[in-house]
């Protein structure tokens, strides 16, 4: 898995979010913002790690049980792969 380096993170009035850059600015017209679930899966993925790798991470970042975890990673890869902003 590789992030699309038409995409990057930044921070919007303190706020993480993903915005387009280069030809990305053609596909979406706007922003993603990412909750601090979001905001450390995107660090995991930046970092080339696999969805196990990255909810190993997490478990200790966040209060959260595994199988919850291991969702919302799934979730958030699987809409971050509908975009184009996660190639395989």
């Amino acid at each position: 898995m590789k992030l699309n380096e038409n995409y990057i993170k930044t921070n919007v009035a303190g706020v993480a979010c993903v915005i387009p850059v280069g030809e990305a600015v053609q596909e979406m017209h706007g922003m993603i913002k990412l909750n601090a679930t979001a905001d450390a899966i995107w660090d995991q993925l930046a970092a080339g790690r696999n969805e196990d790798e990255i909810v190993a991470a997490l478990a200790g970042q966040f209060d959260v049980p595994a199988d919850v975890l291991r969702e919302d990673v799934r979730v958030f890869i699987g809409r971050l792969r509908e975009l184009h902003i996660l190639l395989d």
